[in-house]
């Protein structure tokens, strides 16, 4: 990846965490437990903001009001910043 490229992704998933998850910790163990628990290989969950398209190896991150505002990145990565998030101190 290029440095542009990353910080473009970087950016766009603060914007989803800020505006899609914030401090609700209900919403964001339930995308836990469907990282975890879903079998199915693909699925999607739309939000206020962005849209998530789960794969059994991506996650596609799209802005719903710009759908030239989207990144692809691997599952991993994704639940590993989850769980960051999940298991951060409260501001």
């Amino acid at each position: 990846m290029n440095g542009k490229r990353d910080k473009f992704e970087n950016e766009m998933l603060a914007e989803f965490f800020e505006t899609e998850i914030r401090d609700n910790l209900s919403f964001a163990n339930h995308l836990r437990d469907l990282f975890e628990k879903e079998n199915r290989s693909s699925f999607e969950i739309a939000g206020n903001l962005f849209n998530l398209l789960i794969t059994k190896e991506n996650i596609e991150i799209e802005n719903l009001y710009d759908e030239e505002q989207k990144v692809l990145i691997p599952r991993s990565r994704f639940t590993e910043i989850l769980n960051l998030w999940i298991e951060k101190p409260n501001s």
